[in-house]
């Protein structure tokens, strides 16, 4: 599995709070055997409410359409 920057510093950086939603390539080896736990510990550094963004409403915007 390739080595990618954190995205809670790509988020935070560039102000990307209603950009990023959570999508994987599991169960392929580049989706890698825990996706939902690596991304979700590294975007709780930014907080439950980034969390909630990540994982559920900014997906739901981009599925709403």
């Amino acid at each position: 599995m390739g080595s990618f920057r954190p995205i809670h510093i790509e988020i935070d950086r560039y102000r990307l709070e209603d950009v990023y939603a959570f999508s994987t390539a599991f169960p392929h080896e580049e989706g890698g055997r825990d996706p939902i736990g690596r991304m979700g510990g590294n975007v709780s550094r930014l907080g439950d409410k980034m969390l909630d963004r990540f994982f559920v409403t900014n997906g739901e915007l981009l599925l709403s359409a």
